[in-house]
């Protein structure tokens, strides 16, 4: 089991090494050094902070969250998209009409609380201005935009990407 761990260790870090090299584009000794240490200590903080589970689940877990981040991505950019067209179209204006609302999660930590809203305040045109216990107060520029949130469809991506 030792071993294991071991290579998983030098694994991880061979991966996250090569990666801040290619964003840094800097090749040199010290660089790689640098980049091996953060590495280590990252991989080191994180297997203290992340809980311990078994492999299967965790290799879910990741698959579920890398989904749920490709689809938040999606709609980070569609969204992004209909707010370009609102704002350049003279027409479109008139579709904004400012809500605030109440959204019910259906979140059961604090984690993915805090997933939760932070990830409907990274979308365009919709803000969460509290979160207290179950419910999101959300600001959002049209009606449209609150009922994309009310479909929950990220409420629920966000349960099954923390295996809830």
């Amino acid at each position: 089991m030792l071993w294991y761990n071991l290579l998983q260790l030098i694994r991880n870090t061979i991966i996250i090494t090569i990666f801040f090299l290619l964003l840094s584009v800097d090749f040199s000794v010290s660089t790689v050094i640098q980049a091996t240490l953060l590495s280590l200590l990252s991989i080191t903080i994180a297997s203290i902070l992340l809980p311990k589970s078994k492999t299967t689940q965790r290799a879910k877990l990741k698959i579920n969250f890398i989904y749920y981040a490709i689809w938040l991505a999606k709609e980070i950019f569609l969204s992004s998209i209909e707010m370009i067209k609102i704002i350049i179209t003279p027409a479109s204006v008139k579709k904004i009409v400012p809500v605030i609302d109440v959204i019910h999660t259906q979140q059961v930590n604090d984690q993915a609380k805090a997933i939760f809203a932070d990830s409907i305040t990274l979308t365009p045109g919709t803000i969460t201005i509290n979160a207290e216990k179950d419910n999101m107060i959300i600001h959002a520029i049209s009606k449209s935009h609150l009922k994309s949130l009310r479909r929950s469809q990220m409420d629920t991506l966000i349960r099954k990407s923390q295996n809830l």
